[in-house]
């Protein structure tokens, strides 16, 4: 007796993923190159991102709570950038707009020592801050990040 296929789950089976198209507003934050390609408009500061920073993350991350691993965790701002257009907050019922964005990253770098209070973040900015971390990062093939 031959038995039928189960049908793969749909998404959003179980109350989980959904797909990400053109018409979704996050799609053009979920890529972002080490080189800033792919960051959307928008700008912050720190100054702008402490408010943001205090309203809308204290609630998991404590004031200054984790900030070493800014200078220890990433090798690029943008793959901070990105990861926070991605993930935070995680409920992600009202998720950050760019603007916002951008300005908790600054409000994070300026935290942990590598960017000024006013210094302004945004697409073109992003890719030239100089992490501490970088140089201990290599690719798969063993040679030091771009």
């Amino acid at each position: 007796m031959r038995h039928a296929e189960a049908p793969a789950p749909a998404v959003g089976a179980y109350g989980l993923g959904t797909v990400a198209g053109s018409d979704d507003p996050q799609s053009a934050r979920r890529s972002v190159a080490y080189d800033g390609s792919g960051a959307p408009a928008g700008a912050g500061t720190a100054e702008d991102g402490a408010p943001v920073f205090a309203a809308r993350c204290t609630t998991c991350h404590l004031q200054g709570a984790g900030l070493a691993g800014v200078r220890r965790d990433w090798p690029y701002a943008t793959s901070l950038f990105a990861y926070i257009a991605r993930a935070m907050p995680p409920d992600r019922t009202r998720p950050l707009t760019p603007d916002q964005t951008y300005a908790v990253t600054a409000y994070l770098l300026w935290a942990s020592g590598i960017v000024d209070r006013h210094d302004r973040i945004d697409a073109a900015s992003l890719s030239h801050v100089a992490m501490p971390a970088k140089a201990a990062f290599i690719d798969p093939h063993g040679s030091p990040l771009p």
